[in-house]
């Protein structure tokens, strides 16, 4: 595939980030180590080439989202503890600067969509190949991990770049079918039951969308809700649909959830404790996985991104962030349903992923284009 230097190319880069994790994990070295590296050498790209633009030239609307990701950047930033917990940082910081990126560099960027063909084929070969790694397997459960280090992970990113390449395709529509049974074949290895979930009312979600049967904003809002509350709904599920809860046991009994719930009482908990100020503008980053290590003895962070960013940030710096994710899931079908996809994975530790924000990101500039997705002007 050839990629021109600066046209293009930082989607490649991003894309290539699991597969980069793939070749380190495939030598039985930790993965994520390279996470924050990899992305921050992305960021100083994106500023180098945001430097040198000579105009500017910023819609109303591109601008009143750039203001508020730069609040964003202000409460991570209010909330710096330590450097060793700096990626909400990171984050918000790396986010800001792609969003201006791409409003202001590649505003006019063509976006091919065999380049997404091309990068999902080399996702679904590399998990195919992987099933053959010994230690792609994790010993609790027997799930697979891919090529990524984590289940969830490798779930995450397969289902956002299938959404990418489902939303965008001039594919065939057996083609699209077979591509979605085999991203849910490798998902339900993973056993990561909120994307397996998500991935099989994928087709109806889509269609009511597609149908206009349902407004975006409602949707978006109506499973923010269902998720937010998910712990209250938990036990009609144990109820009405005991096998998503064994899925991965064969006792009856969902040890997962025993130990989330007893980590989201923790965090809920000590977020109540809290000061005016605290409740109000957070506690810290990484204030709620701190609390955990502390409470639990070991960094397995809240497995409850809600609680986890209103603990940290306060009520205040999350209702900044819902504010963002919202107005960016309203910019089209795409950026809607990677929305959707990333907070399911908010069970999973996953709302600081570099990769899934810039996933977001950047589908919220495509429009249909004549066999590709161009960058909105």
């Amino acid at each position: 595939m050839k990629i021109k230097f600066g046209n293009g190319f930082f989607l490649a880069s991003i894309l290539s980030y699991p597969v980069l994790l793939g070749a380190i994990f495939f030598f039985d070295l930790e993965p994520f180590r390279v996470t924050a590296p990899y992305f921050f050498i992305i960021l100083l790209f994106l500023s180098i080439k945001i430097v040198r633009q000579r105009k500017f030239m910023i819609s109303k609307q591109d601008s009143s989202n750039l203001l508020i990701i730069l609040l964003v950047v202000l409460v991570s930033a209010i909330n710096f503890t330590t450097v060793r917990y700096s990626i909400p940082i990171l984050f918000a910081t790396y986010s800001f600067i792609l969003f201006l990126y791409l409003t202001t560099v590649e505003s006019g960027f063509i976006l091919k969509n065999k380049i997404v063909r091309r990068y999902l084929v080399i996702y679904l070969l590399m998990a195919v190949m992987f099933l053959f790694v010994s230690h792609a397997y994790m010993e609790v459960g027997e799930r697979y991990i891919g090529f990524t280090g984590s289940p969830t992970t490798f779930a995450g990113l397969l289902a956002a770049l299938f959404i990418l390449f489902d939303t965008m395709t001039d594919q065939k529509r057996w083609i699209r079918v077979l591509t979605f049974l085999f991203v849910l074949f490798f998902v339900g290895l993973s056993k990561t039951r909120l994307v397996i979930i998500f991935l099989i009312g994928y087709p109806v979600l889509r269609y009511v969308i597609n149908k206009k049967a349902l407004n975006r904003g409602g949707v978006f809002l109506i499973f923010f809700l269902i998720l937010f509350f998910v712990y209250s709904l938990y036990g009609i599920v144990v109820e009405n649909y005991p096998e998503l809860i064994t899925l991965r046991y064969k006792d009856a009994r969902d040890a997962s959830f025993g130990l989330r719930y007893r980590l989201y009482q923790i965090v809920e908990e000590n977020f109540f404790l809290g000061n005016k100020w605290e409740i109000l503008f957070g506690k810290g980053n990484e204030y709620s996985r701190n609390l955990i290590i502390e409470k639990i003895g070991l960094d397995i962070f809240p497995h409850n991104d809600f609680i986890r960013l209103i603990n940290d940030w306060g009520i205040l710096g999350a209702g900044i962030f819902f504010v963002l994710l919202y107005r960016l899931a309203l910019k089209n079908i795409t950026s809607l349903l990677i929305a959707l996809l990333y907070i399911v994975l908010w069970y999973s530790n996953m709302i600081f992923n570099l990769y899934l924000v810039s996933i977001l990101i950047i589908s919220s500039f495509y429009h249909e284009n004549m066999g590709g997705a161009r960058i909105r002007k």
